[in-house]
């Protein structure tokens, strides 16, 4: 619904992402592989995440929650 690449979810610098190898194991897995990797730990999300009527913003950058909020 975003339109955001599955990968602006993750937390790519946590511990589990690494711990799982899952920047080498990417490319293997399958769109619902990832979702369900990304729904069994809390670990696994970018924060924060906003969603608004018609967009979506993952992690903090602050010219885009700027962009989008004011």
């Amino acid at each position: 619904m975003s339109g955001l690449e599955l990968v602006k979810f993750f937390n790519t610098n946590g511990r589990l992402y690494k711990e799982n190898n899952l920047k080498e194991r990417w490319n293997s897995l399958s769109e619902d592989e990832l979702l369900s990797i990304l729904e069994s730990d809390g670990m696994f999300h970018k924060r924060p995440v906003l969603i608004g009527d018609n967009f979506v913003l993952s992690g903090f950058k602050l010219k885009d929650w700027e962009e989008k909020l004011l």
